[in-house]
């Protein structure tokens, strides 16, 4: 019942200025699977990396497991916030995902698992009817976003953002949309098939694979992974702009000792 209350809540921002949820944005609308499955909910994904002792000094990712959680996007803020709220997906030795092979296997059966959410759904208790799921988002640091993506990991040097092709060296010097190029989920899947067969070309577009989930039809590197807020902003941009405006108010004398 609480579902249903927060769709009816998300349907009254549609067509509206205000992005409340996933489901009004122009990637939901585009979504094939929640526009002819009315019983469909969004399944958000989390990663992230921990560490199950206590190691020595460099030694910190002896021991490193990598998690994977879900919870339900539909679900209201009040619940969704909530540990009990978010399950365990998929645990793994860190260490093995640095193998192709081993990748490969590792989420072969998540791929599997999620796709079957997708196309046969599950009949719950007391319904009828199956009820489906699809990902919305899968959330995660910058490094473990560009691992999952196919992207390069690299952030200090070449075509390092998986939002724009912009160069390390000119983003210092780029502050618009319109001075750089957007990957698009179509120009991605271009630029993957052609360093499927010219691998020189991995550099020219940041790209060093096909991404692990891309089995999944609910999946794709350009729409599915969304910025790291903390590290971005909280961690990135906001400490550097508040040195400044700091600087500014002392040296300006804007602000004096009573």
């Amino acid at each position: 019942e609480c579902i249903k209350e927060e769709r009816k809540i998300i349907s009254q921002f549609n067509g509206q200025d205000i992005l409340y949820h996933y489901r009004n944005a122009e990637i939901s609308r585009q979504r094939h699977v929640l526009n002819n499955k009315d019983n469909c909910l969004l399944l958000q994904l989390y990663s992230d990396d921990l560490g199950v002792v206590n190691p020595l000094m460099g030694k910190n990712a002896t021991h490193k497991l990598t998690t994977f959680y879900f919870s339900i996007d539909d679900l209201p803020a009040r619940l969704s916030s909530s540990l009990n709220s978010v399950y365990l997906l998929l645990l793994y030795y860190t260490k093995d995902f640095q193998d192709e092979n081993n990748r490969r296997i590792i989420f072969a059966q998540l791929n599997q698992d999620l796709r079957n959410l997708e196309d046969d759904g599950l009949i719950l208790p007391g319904d009828t009817v199956p009820t489906y799921f699809t990902i919305s988002t899968l959330c995660t640091d910058n490094l473990a976003a560009h691992e999952l993506g196919g992207f390069i990991c690299a952030f200090n040097s070449g075509h390092c953002c998986r939002y724009c092709l912009t160069h390390h060296r000119d983003m210092k010097n780029i502050y618009k949309e319109s001075q750089t190029l957007i990957r698009t989920a179509a120009s991605h899947d271009l630029q993957v098939k052609q360093i499927q067969n010219v691998h020189a070309d991995k550099s020219m577009y940041g790209i060093s694979e096909i991404s692990v989930l891309s089995n999944l039809p609910s999946f794709h590197p350009i729409t599915s992974l969304p910025p790291d807020i903390m590290h971005d902003i909280l961690e990135g941009i906001m400490p550097k702009l508040t040195s400044c405006l700091l600087h500014t108010i002392v040296s300006t004398r804007l602000c004096s000792a009573v």
